[in-house]
């Protein structure tokens, strides 16, 4: 037995070994760049919201608390108002005696 020379693999095989081999490296680069970008809209929506949120902060102190504010609101018969502030629009909205904001 010693001394003998392995036996060598099919070309097919490793033809066949290389492209499993490839479309797996080929598949996990693509879910990176996938992931990527989910982070980075993950991101941007994080930013839009703090923004929504600063500008409508801004917007409620006018009427002195988020109380007074939502009373504002409702005694003006609104159930939706944009604001404008530093950081662009917000949307206000009530719903079911809570304030919603959001971000254009």
């Amino acid at each position: 037995m010693l001394g003998q020379v392995p036996r060598a693999l099919p070309a097919a095989w490793l033809t066949q070994w290389a492209q499993q081999i490839t479309t797996a490296l080929r598949a996990e680069e693509e879910a990176r760049e996938h992931t990527q970008a989910l982070r980075a809209e993950a991101r941007a929506a994080e930013e839009r919201a703090a923004k929504a949120t600063a500008t409508a902060a801004a917007a409620l102190s006018e009427y002195g608390s988020l109380d007074e504010g939502i009373a504002g609101m409702t005694g003006h018969g609104r159930q939706e108002q944009r604001v404008r502030g530093d950081w662009g629009w917000a949307k206000l909205r009530l719903e079911r005696n809570a304030l919603v904001v959001g971000c254009d």
